[in-house]
This record gives C-alpha cells, structure tokens and sequence, in this order.
C-alpha cells in the first residue's frame, strides 16, 4: 500500500449539505482512505492509496456529484500563469512609460526608436483591452445572472467556456447556486403542496365528525371519539417528524459522537419490534460481530429504527428479517435484508424524497408521510455515510448504510 495526501479544489459548493455529499462519495470510494472537505475554504484533503486510486479517480468522482474540480496544485499553477500574463503587460506599459518620461529614446536613436516605441505600446495598449475585455464579458454576464437570481429568475445561466480556470469557476459557482435555488424552489412547493394533501384528510375528517356531534347528528360515542384522537395523533406525528428533519438538514445540526456497540444498538431496536414482529410471525436475525464505532447513538438508533420498521411493516406473515454488519477497511456496513413486497424500479430513485410513498393509495394500515427514509439518509450523510438500496418487486428489499468506523470525536 502507498499512501498519499492530497488536496483537491472543488468549487460549486453552496453549504453544508453539498460538503456532506462530496465527503460521503469520497469516503466510499475504494482505496480512499479518509476524506475531509471544507466547504468554505472550497478545498478536500484526500489521504488514498495511489494503487488503487488515482487524483484523477477523485476527481471524477466529485464532477460525478455535479461540481468542478481540480488538483490543488494546477488550480494554483493557473493562477499564477494569469498573473503572470497581467504583469508582462503591466511591465511593458510601465517600461514604455519610463523609458518616454526619462527622454532615453530620444537620446538613442530618436528616429527609430521612437516609432519602436509608439509600435510598443499601441500593442501593449491593445493586449490590455483585449485583456479586460476577456476579463469584462464573463464578469458582466456573471453579474446579470446575479441579479436575474436575486429577483427569482432561476433559469439563467453563464457560458462557462471562459479563458481562464477562475473565471470558468466563478461561472460554474453561479450557475450551481442557480440549479441549487432553483431546486430548493421547487421542493419548497412541492413540500407546501404535500404538507397540504397529508394533513387536509386527517383535519377533515376531525372537523366533520366534531361538527355533527356538536349539531347533534352523532352520538359521541368513545369509536368516533377515538377516531377523532388517531387523527390529531397522526398530525402530530407528521409535526414532529419536520421538525425532526429540519433541525437534521440545519448547518448547526451537532452529532454527539460516542462509542457505541453496533449490535448491542440493533439488539435494543429490535426489542421494539418484538411484539409486532410476533403477530405476523417474522422471523429476524441479527448477524456479524460485535463492532466498536464512533457515532451519535441515538441519531443512529433512529437510523435502524426506520430500516427495521419499513421492514416490518413490508413483509408478510412468516416473512424473513435479517440484519448484518461487516467491517470493510475504515467502515462498517450496515443491511437490513427483508423478503417482503419489494419496491418497484420506478419508485426507487425517489424513495428517500420527502413524503414520497411507494404506496400511492397512502394507506394508514402502512403509515407514516413518507419523510422516515428522507431523515434516515440525512443522519446516515451528517456521520459522512451513504446508504443505497437494492429491492425487486415481490422479492424483497436490502438497505445498505456504509458509515465510517472512526468518525472523529
């Protein structure tokens, strides 16, 4: 094995969410070692072994992920070549500046070369607005996509085929945070739309039955009663569970890294589950190896609380449950394995979207808004995971979490 320590210059990142994905694909990448990425600073420092993986494997994978990217070293060598070009012009207008002000030319050969330096400088003169203009066009055009963003106009976008690697950059930083408003936009409606439709059935339902026990047309008996109460139960479960999930995409959103027992974790969370399990008379393993991990415990009881849950609840009588963990280099694996209905393929690409259910009719005998999985993938991305799932309809479904082992306390 031979070790390297790179580092990587990413632009295009807009906040935390987009440094938790870079980093979750880094890390996952075999012959990665550990990957950290900063946001801020736009840079990651890679530690990898260059017999398995190669600078420009990384690389990839982070224009895979939708952002440019290049080695720390030829983004500064770009830099400093277009310094360079600015100040051999500067030079020259300066030199030509000096040499007429002084009167040497005139005290050489004052004829020749003073045309010499009338030549000099008329193309000193239109390397330089040649020069601005380069510059000018991409930075004017940048601007007014500024501008079209800041009134909501989300569809513009730069030519990013620029003469320099910082202008190209600074139009790809635009045009990312464009698509990136422009998709925060459109989940924002979507959102409103689906919070509408998830609790307009449960508060009508309430408003019907209360408004015809208190016109008299029904008896308040304790089923209609009880009714009323599953419905407010399930408004404030849809409550909680935003919440939950805005506080987990939140940039302030602090993991409280302990050592935790993998299996002993799935060993209690599994405990809930005895009683349900039993009535549909499923059977669920736990396999693999007591394994020490650095990871919020409760964040991750959460995790496997959801995967073990849909499990259950899609899995027919005498189904089977299995749930395994393996140590893969620095990582461990999480799977929750279950031979139920499965889930179609065109549902799969949108599973983990907020309130998207494979269920179309929503029916409550499943429950849930469809926002367990969307929370699961979030706590999973915050530890500097991924999680991925394999299903076939009528088969079964697997959910993978890979999890670094030794996340830094």
């Amino acid at each position: 094995m031979k070790v390297i320590k790179d580092s990587v210059h990413i632009s295009g990142m807009t906040c935390i969410m987009c440094q938790n994905t870079i980093e979750s694909a880094l890390n996952s990448t075999n012959g990665i070692i550990n990957a950290k990425v900063d946001y801020k600073k736009e840079k990651a420092q890679v530690e990898y072994d260059c017999d398995i993986v190669s600078i420009t494997d990384i690389i990839n994978v982070i224009k895979e992920k939708g952002y440019e990217a290049c080695n720390e070293k030829e983004y500064c060598r770009s830099s400093d070549d277009y310094i360079r070009k600015i100040s051999i012009v500067v030079i020259i207008i300066m030199l030509y500046i000096l040499i007429s002000e002084t009167g040497i030319i005139n005290m050489l050969v004052p004829g020749r070369l003073a045309v010499v330096g009338i030549i000099s400088i008329v193309f000193a003169a239109i390397a330089g607005i040649i020069l601005a203009g380069k510059i000018s066009v991409p930075v004017k055009a940048a601007t007014r996509a500024a501008k079209d963003i800041a009134q909501g106009n989300y569809n513009n976008r730069i030519n990013t085929d620029i003469c320099t690697m910082e202008l190209s950059e600074l139009g790809n930083a635009v045009n990312h945070m464009a698509e990136s408003l422009d998709n925060q936009e459109m989940l924002r409606r979507r959102l409103t739309s689906d919070v509408a439709h998830e609790l307009r059935t449960p508060v009508a339902n309430v408003s019907s039955n209360i408004e015809a026990i208190i016109e008299g047309a029904l008896e308040p008996t304790n089923e209609r009663l009880s009714s009323c109460y599953n419905e407010l139960e399930r408004i404030t479960g849809i409550i909680t569970e935003l919440e939950k999930l805005r506080q987990i995409e939140g940039e302030n959103m602090i993991l409280h890294i302990g050592h935790v027992d993998i299996y002993e974790l799935a060993k209690e969370v599994k405990l809930i589950f005895e009683n349900e399990m039993s009535k549909k008379n499923i059977r669920c393993d736990i396999i693999g190896e007591h394994i020490d991990v650095c990871i919020d415990k409760d964040k991750m009881s959460h995790v496997l609380n959801n995967l073990i849950s849909n499990a259950v609840k899609y899995t027919d009588n005498y189904g089977n449950i299995q749930i395994t963990f393996i140590q893969e280099n620095e990582n461990v694996v999480i799977t929750v394995k279950d031979n139920g209905c499965g889930i179609d393929d065109n549902d799969i690409q949108y599973i983990f979207e907020r309130f998207y259910r494979t269920d179309k009719s929503r029916n409550r005998s499943t429950g849930g808004a469809g926002i367990g999985l969307t929370i699961t993938r979030a706590i999973v991305q915050l530890h500097g995971g991924t999680i991925h799932v394999e299903s076939k309809k009528g088969v079964g479904s697997l959910f993978k979490v890979t999890i670094p082992a030794n996340k830094q306390i």
